[in-house]
């Protein structure tokens, strides 16, 4: 049987798509889940996001912040709450949005 490239690639894609985000240990794959989450996400569409951790006397810093929980809308008008995974996402790799929303629930 032969395969094209193309095929080959959608099957390592398929393959590899559970089980990156089940064993983040891998540098490789976390990075694979990362890339993922990335292509998904739309800062615009995140709405109702929960701030933890605000201690008010670590300002204007608050390193001990994070999002606690938020909604994504999906499709217009229905949302669904963030997965923890998502929510680890942006608390490591989106810091700006992060701050931002910090100062938002502060202010």
């Amino acid at each position: 049987m032969k395969i094209t490239r193309r095929q080959l690639r959608r099957l390592i894609k398929e393959s590899f798509s559970g089980y990156a985000s089940e064993r983040p240990n891998n540098p490789m794959e976390r990075a694979y889940a990362k890339r993922e989450t990335e292509a998904a996400f739309d800062l615009r569409k995140i709405f109702n996001v929960v701030v933890g951790g605000i201690d008010m006397d670590d300002r204007p810093d608050f390193v001990d912040a994070y999002i606690e929980s938020a909604e994504y809308e999906h499709s217009p008008g229905k949302f669904r709450d963030l997965t923890q995974s998502e929510l680890d996402y942006l608390n490591s790799e989106e810091p700006n949005w992060v701050y931002q929303q910090i100062w938002d629930q502060v202010h």
